[in-house]
């Protein structure tokens, strides 16, 4: 049998080392959902007053290798409960993505359909036109959904890199990326619907995302080790 002092010799070094690996471990679960590019949009600026705030946000996730994933919800607190969610708008740069392969499925269940319609009509947004938009259903009549707040859908044949590259409003006296047109707001008095725009961030590549945190994360493990 080992004198204590040996077995305490021979034990400590384990000690880091399995520090090391539940801290390598720790970065891998770090490290790996940056693969899946992720942003949110807020919806923050009205096209037609220019009044400001998270109105609504505009959630969108890369699916695989060519579909996103949007979750769009409505500030109640600030547009009102009966506010419904009418149509999203968007661009397409051909050079980016081809717009005949775009698709559109619902992931929330609703009543009718989502219609993805190109060279809509744009209501309000001073001026402003879009390549696309997604229809929602026009509230509770023949063709709607309700008072819709949420509404999820996939959106294939597209990356979320192209989308950010591709759009942009054209016209209209505000920059934006995303717009979407509620109805049966109550934001200020005399109206009934708004449009609402926002600015699309930069994706960051996913390897670089990762490798910058790898980088991050073992440039700090040598410091706690120098400092040990």
């Amino acid at each position: 049998m080992l004198p204590p002092t040996t077995w305490i010799a021979r034990t400590r070094p384990a000690w880091p080392r399995a520090r090391t690996r539940a801290w390598a471990l720790g970065c891998l679960f770090l490290i790996f959902p940056l693969a899946a590019n992720a942003i949110t949009i807020p919806l923050d600026i009205d096209l037609d007053t220019e009044l400001t705030a998270d109105f609504l946000n505009v959630e969108i996730t890369q699916n695989g290798d060519d579909a996103l994933d949007f979750v769009v919800t409505l500030d109640t607190d600030l547009l009102g409960s009966d506010a419904d969610l009418h149509v999203l708008y968007f661009n397409i740069d051909d050079s980016l993505a081809d717009p005949e392969v775009l698709g559109i499925e619902a992931t929330n269940a609703p009543v009718t359909e989502y219609d993805l319609m190109a060279a809509p009509s744009v209501s309000g947004g001073v001026g402003s036109s879009f390549d696309f938009g997604i229809d929602f259903g026009n509230g509770a009549g023949s063709r709607g959904n309700g008072v819709l707040q949420v509404a999820s859908f996939t959106l294939t044949g597209l990356t979320l890199e192209s989308l950010v590259e591709s759009s942009f409003a054209s016209g209209g006296s505000i920059e934006i990326g995303l717009a979407a047109h509620v109805q049966g707001t109550s934001l200020y008095r005399g109206a009934s619907s708004e449009t609402l725009g926002g600015s699309l961030p930069a994706v960051p590549e996913p390897t670089t995302a990762s490798l910058t945190l790898l980088g991050l994360l073992v440039l700090g493990a040598r410091r706690h080790m120098r400092s040990r």
